[in-house]
């Protein structure tokens, strides 16, 4: 399940068109006072608690794709026997969660039927690891070899 709220700003950037309803703000000009326990939400905040689920070929593909690049990260890292250094940990852990971050928003716009998005999103997924991988293999060269151990 995916909480729609977290996604909504991201989707307002990329899809322009789409009107999306704004919380009120506390007091000032303009301001709502709160809905009662027992009124019905509007029909603009009903969209923001919507969770959509994952479908199989989302997942599948989001899976394949964490398989691949959990691989390839994995030999490159640990080739010529060195060790992994913090500036490749902190470079991964920037990776997958724009990577992720990619794959929600490709998620989204498939579900609401928004090809070029999905093109789009899919192209930006591509540069991500393009330049991802060189950079990660430019710190691997620098990383300091491991030590032998003695038994």
């Amino acid at each position: 399940m995916r909480d729609l709220r977290l996604a909504l700003p991201l989707l307002a950037v990329l899809l322009p068109g789409i009107a999306i309803a704004q919380k009120p703000t506390l007091g000032g000009v303009g301001a709502k006072p709160p809905p009662s326990a027992s009124a019905p939400k509007p029909a603009a905040d009903a969209g923001a608690d919507t969770k959509l689920a994952e479908t199989a070929a989302q997942k599948r593909r989001r899976v394949d794709y964490v398989d691949r690049t959990t691989s390839l990260i994995r030999n490159a890292v640990h080739a010529g026997n060195r060790q992994v250094t913090n500036d490749e940990r902190d470079m991964i852990k920037r990776h997958w969660r724009r990577a992720m971050r990619l794959f929600r928003i490709r998620d989204i716009a498939e579900d609401i039927g928004d090809g070029a998005s999905v093109t789009r999103v899919d192209a930006d997924i591509q540069n991500l690891d393009t330049t991802f991988y060189e950079k990660l293999k430019l710190l691997a060269q620098k990383a300091p070899v491991k030590p032998a151990v003695v038994k």
